[in-house]
């Protein structure tokens, strides 16, 4: 939806900036947080995620408001703004196997 706001909107000047960032140093999840009681079903699921969790160093939501700021005040702002490090090995991934299923289908693709 933002890719395509961006696009019906920037012949007025108006530029489309999707804020991605990576996690922060919160109490999101923490002590603060309300929980049910646990699905045993997706018991995998949350042993994924706290290993990856533990993979990650947290960010300074302060240095976000600085960062955003700037990109406020950039004449040519980007579409995708990652903020910190860890959103690009992930982004990268997840764009290297779009690829490659395109280029595996690109045969088929090609026929219609």
């Amino acid at each position: 939806m933002s890719e395509a706001l961006a696009q019906e909107v920037g012949s007025f000047g108006i530029h489309v900036t999707l804020v991605e960032p990576g996690p922060y140093g919160t109490d999101w999840s923490g002590a603060s947080a309300a929980r049910t009681e646990p699905l045993p079903a997706y018991e995998p699921v949350r042993v994924a995620r706290r290993a990856g969790a533990s993979t990650r160093a947290p960010q300074d939501p302060r240095a976000t408001a600085a960062v955003v700021l700037e990109r406020v005040d950039t004449d040519a702002p980007p579409l995708r703004l990652f903020l910190g490090t860890y959103p690009y090995p992930v982004v990268e991934a997840a764009y290297r196997r779009r690829l490659d299923t395109w280029q595996d289908w690109r045969h088929l693709a090609s026929r219609a």
